[in-house]
Parts: C-alpha cells; sequence; structure tokens
C-alpha cells in the first residue's frame, strides 16, 4: 500500500458521509412538506406530513335538543407523530343563520 492510497481510501469515506449526510437531510425535508386535504363532514381541513397533522374543524356535531339548532365541532388541532399536542375545539351552534 502506497501513501496516495491510504489518502484515496479517506477520500472516499469522505466523500460517502457527505451523500449519506445529504440524503437524511433530502428524506427529513421531504417527512415535513404537509398535503391539504379538504374532509366531506362539513368544511374540515387538514394539512397532512409523515411527522404531523394540523386540522382545522368544522364538522357536524349533532343537534342541540334545548334549542334544535344544529351543532358544529370548530376548532384547531395538532397532532405530532399521532400524539394530540394543542386541541381548541369546542361545539358551536351553526353560525350560517
Amino acid at each position: 500500500m502506497d501513501m496516495y492510497e491510504k489518502y484515496r481510501k479517506a477520500d472516499v469515506k469522505k466523500k460517502r458521509r457527505k451523500i449519506i449526510l445529504i440524503v437524511c437531510v433530502v428524506v427529513l425535508v421531504l417527512m415535513l412538506i404537509p398535503i391539504r386535504y379538504h374532509v366531506k363532514d362539513g368544511g374540515t381541513v387538514e394539512w397532512r406530513a409523515i411527522l404531523y397533522t394540523v386540522s382545522d374543524m368544522h364538522s357536524i356535531a349533532g343537534i342541540d335538543e334545548e334549542t334544535g339548532e344544529s351543532l358544529y365541532t370548530v376548532g384547531t388541532r395538532i397532532k405530532l407523530l399521532g400524539f394530540t399536542v394543542f386541541d381548541n375545539t369546542h361545539n358551536a351552534p351553526d353560525s350560517t343563520n
């Protein structure tokens, strides 16, 4: 093994590490890009990525027994890795009347 062969092997290892690092960064970025979904439940919009989900809720919840008005679940819900970390949803009467 001559002197230059040792340096060539070190260069190959450095290039391999750079390629692995670049691939890891690209995969992480792709996991953060959301896709928008319109749920047919009254107007809920969800932005889903592999690592998280953000939901802008507006779904039909039922009818209020006392007033007879339609109730909707409204608010925002955020999930990271399937666990809810923020949830301010509540039932509200129909605001279109």
